[in-house]
């Protein structure tokens, strides 16, 4: 079994992570609201009497949303003592990434459960602008601008205003996204070396390549490099009913790929597939 961490987003509906948001003992692992508002998402939960509030930043784009849904709880949520939402790790806490390696990937909730092989993890720190994902780039319903579109970039997938919100520089945006990449090449080694995997870790292409030269092309060089590799092939778009493609996804599959190979599907949104 595969299981999904999220090493960007301290997310309180986990118990192992809403232990530490609850303890004032770890709030160094936590970043915080700006000393000062206005804030552009709120910092409590009016549901409740009096209002529950934490000082730790956190939006509500992608909570567990009540009564139902995906978003903010208009009624009021649950999540042990704290205001629901999407709260952020402060990857420049050596202690913290002690913490994510030991317990939340290789606990018992984790690899050390001898049911659990591997994770998905989600998310990423970027101290540059980031564009073209099309979770935030879009206008349809459930969209929404990101924090790493920010001219000093920021969390992927978070409120375009967060770093605003908490007052970060360039300077903490980038050791911030320093702290975040040494975290996931720790993250990498121990995951690895305790005998799991991660999505992330795999090769990938999409479809099987156009007839022709460039076929031919395409499996003389690239195509032969994924028989060394742990390997995912996605179909041809995969969101089209039927498969347009299956025949051809699944020929140059079984041409290409090595002893550790997918077919299947990658990423297809929050699509009803």
């Amino acid at each position: 079994m595969w299981v999904y961490r999220n090493l960007v987003k301290a997310l309180p509906w986990f118990s192992s992570v809403r232990t530490k948001i609850t303890d004032p003992a770890y709030s160094g692992w936590f970043l915080k609201f700006k000393p000062k508002g206005p804030y552009h998402v709120p910092q409590c939960d009016s549901n409740y009497n009096p209002p529950l509030c934490s000082n730790f930043y956190h939006d509500q784009n992608q909570v567990p949303e009540n009564p139902s849904g995906d978003g903010d709880c208009t009624e009021p949520c649950d999540c042990g003592g704290v205001p629901c939402g999407e709260y952020l790790w402060d990857h420049r806490n050596e202690s913290l990434r002690e913490f994510l390696i030991n317990e939340f990937l290789l606990g018992p909730t984790g690899l050390g459960d001898p049911n659990i092989i591997g994770f998905y993890f989600d998310d990423s720190w970027s101290n540059t602008t980031v564009t073209g994902d099309s979770w935030c780039n879009c206008t349809s319903d459930g969209c929404f601008p990101c924090c790493d579109e920010s001219p000093i970039g920021g969390a992927s997938e978070e409120d375009f205003h967060c770093t605003d919100d908490m007052g970060l520089t360039q300077v903490d945006t980038t050791a911030i996204t320093d702290g975040w990449r040494m975290t996931m090449g720790a993250v990498r080694d121990a995951v690895v070396n305790a005998g799991g995997f991660a999505w992330q870790y795999m090769a990938s292409f999409t479809g099987a390549p156009a007839q022709g030269p460039t076929c031919a092309s395409w499996f003389r060089g690239l195509g032969k490099s994924f028989v060394s590799q742990a390997t995912i092939m996605q179909f041809t778009n995969a969101t089209q009913r039927p498969l347009p493609a299956v025949n051809e996804d699944l020929a140059t599959y079984l041409l290409v790929r090595g002893p550790y190979a997918w077919l299947g599907y990658g990423w297809l949104g929050c699509i009803g597939n």
